[in-house]
């Protein structure tokens, strides 16, 4: 009688595990699924971004996906890369878009009320006609970037590189530009009233037709080829002239340094 209970046991045992291993397999076949279906969808997701509309959540859950924590960094987070994507007045309002990549993208007439584009790139891309109104962007990256008649308005762009830019007819009152690298930039017909400039660099930078009454320029940077509005006083302005702001040897010679790796652009 024992020895038929421990074979029953043995049976009973082996058919349990053997339903637990089944399970298993067929959670882990359902996970493996549902993760090759998730890739495949943000796959289409990327191909619609370069060549058509998608929704605003899409994209969100798309640059989310992208946001993967690097090992042995795990501290890190990979970016998300939406560079060349047509996203032309896409509602950005409030989201935190942190480092995301956005080179050579169209984001024309797009709405970024209040997001938070820190340390993102921008390089090249179409932001024309766009409201960035009280956006957060420090540290970002705006390399040629159309930006004309976008308004940015009481938004943080302190320590920006906006080298090569258009913000022709822009929008700019009380913003940020501390420390913000401008060199080479259009901010023809633009409006700065009120705008904080101090430490910036404005080599080469047009102003011609634009306002920048009440602007701070407290030790901000100009040389030879930076055109101000006509009857702009400089005296007592707080403004610092070197010959060429985008000369790290000029830079140099008055404690400031060139801002980043394209410092010598305009001798390209």
């Amino acid at each position: 009688m024992n020895t038929i209970s421990s074979e029953l046991q043995g049976v009973i045992i082996g058919g349990l595990f053997g339903f637990i291993g089944a399970l298993l397999g067929t959670l882990i076949s359902i996970w493996a699924e549902n993760r090759k279906l998730k890739r495949e969808n943000l796959q289409a997701v990327r191909l619609r971004l370069v060549g058509d509309h998608v929704q605003t959540s899409e994209i969100l859950d798309f640059i989310h996906s992208q946001r993967k924590r690097m090992w042995p960094k795990f501290w890190i987070k990979t970016r998300a890369d939406l560079s060349s994507a047509q996203l032309e007045y896409v509602d950005f309002r409030y989201q935190n878009l942190q480092n995301v990549i956005f080179s050579k993208a169209n984001l024309h007439g797009g709405n970024f009320y209040k997001a938070n584009l820190s340390g993102s790139d921008f390089a090249e891309a179409d932001i024309s006609d766009a409201s960035l109104f009280e956006a957060v962007m420090r540290k970002t990256y705006f390399f040629k970037a159309n930006i004309t008649r976008s308004h940015i308005d009481r938004a943080d762009l302190s320590q920006a590189g906006l080298v090569g830019c258009n913000l022709e007819n822009a929008s700019l009152i009380t913003t940020k530009l501390c420390e913000a690298d401008l060199r080479f930039s259009n901010f023809q017909g633009a409006n700065l009233t009120g705008a904080d400039l101090r430490g910036a660099n404005i080599g080469s930078v047009n102003f011609r037709n634009a306002t920048l009454d009440d602007a701070k320029l407290d030790k901000t940077i100009y040389d030879q080829k930076t055109v101000w509005p006509d009857g702009f006083n400089l005296d007592g302005s707080g403004v610092e002239f070197v010959e060429k702001a985008s000369s790290k040897q000029a830079m140099a010679a008055v404690g400031r340094k060139v801002t980043n790796s394209i410092g010598e652009i305009g001798t390209r």
